[in-house]
């Protein structure tokens, strides 16, 4: 009775491991997407990109998870050991079953997955990249533009006429072409390193998934196809080292996230009720400039974003 209690307890735990390794996986799947399309279609994601939204994506990441892992949990037995003693273990009445459900999480929770990340990322790579050389020719146009800006307005003073001179209308003019000549050379030059650290970011966190993950995957078919042969040729301690290295993976995130990625950090501290003041003086900050510059580019006061577009921003966290 009390092998079976403890068997019953261990299928518990292998069902909820298993669910918590399928939730992290599908949890990655969904952020390239969600980054996907808030990088590469940002005008059409932000009418669906919601808080609702993202409650719609967590439910369904568990959903599928849980049931991608019920077999697990319904093919433990307590097979009775040569000792006289009793072992929870996984046991398929069809080794083709086996087989095919192993294959079946190396495709939902490997390539599947991989692939989707690859293409998203790769995707959302190409769309920065060609930011980044449409904010260098900007940068280059913008140099050229303000050299000939200063030789056209250099001129000499003439006699009065009730008007301003042009000596004062040069030095106003050219005070205002370097205003503006720094403030775009400002901004271009963020820009430029923001998205070459996202670019960076994507590729850590895909490799970090690739390294982590697929020797586990690999190594549990092979005891699938060939117990003899994987358990001759793979010791205990490389075992061991292969299953801690995917435990690795969640630890490797939220520290990649936080290093490499300052709009993670201040979310991680707005979730725990930290630093509120300072978060939302500085949002409300970054408000005031964008509708300054959004009016004087409109002539109009820019209307301000809603709360769940920064709570997506700050989610997402594609920006630095």
């Amino acid at each position: 009775m009390f092998a079976r209690c403890r068997c019953s307890h261990s299928r518990t735990d292998v069902l909820f491991a298993g669910v918590s390794v399928g939730v992290s996986v599908l949890t990655l799947v969904a952020i390239s997407l969600e980054r996907y399309y808030a990088i590469c279609h940002p005008l059409t994601s932000r009418r669906w990109q919601t808080r609702s939204h993202a409650y719609r994506i967590i439910a369904a990441v568990w959903v599928l998870a849980l049931t991608a892992m019920i077999p697990i949990a319904v093919y433990q037995k307590l097979p009775r050991l040569r000792n006289g003693g009793h072992k929870c273990t996984e046991i398929w009445a069809d080794p083709t079953l086996e087989k095919a459900y192993t294959i079946f999480l190396d495709l939902v929770l490997l390539v599947i997955p991989l692939s989707l990340m690859l293409i998203a990322y790769g995707w959302i790579t190409y769309t920065l990249w060609r930011g980044i050389q449409l904010e260098i020719r900007n940068a280059q146009e913008m140099t050229s533009l303000k050299k000939l800006s200063e030789q056209e307005y250099d001129t000499k003073p003439g006699p009065p006429n009730g008007r301003a001179d042009p000596l004062t209308l040069n030095c106003r003019t050219r005070r205002s072409l370097d205003k503006r000549y720094y403030m775009r050379h400002s901004n271009a030059e963020k820009n430029l390193v923001a998205k070459k650290r996202v670019i960076k970011m994507l590729f850590v966190v895909v490799l970090e998934f690739f390294i982590c993950w697929t020797p586990l995957y690999a190594l549990q078919t092979w005891i699938v196809y060939d117990y003899a042969g994987a358990v001759s040729q793979v010791s205990r301690t490389a075992m061991s080292f292969i299953h801690l290295l995917s435990y690795v993976s969640s630890c490797c995130n939220p520290i990649t996230y936080c290093f490499m990625n300052r709009t993670f950090r201040q979310g991680f501290l707005a979730a725990f009720g930290c630093c509120r003041r300072r978060r939302a003086a500085r949002y409300s900050s970054r408000r005031t400039d964008v509708s300054y510059m959004t009016s004087q580019r409109t002539g109009a006061h820019a209307q301000p974003r809603s709360e769940s577009d920064d709570w997506f921003t700050t989610l997402i966290c594609v920006c630095d």
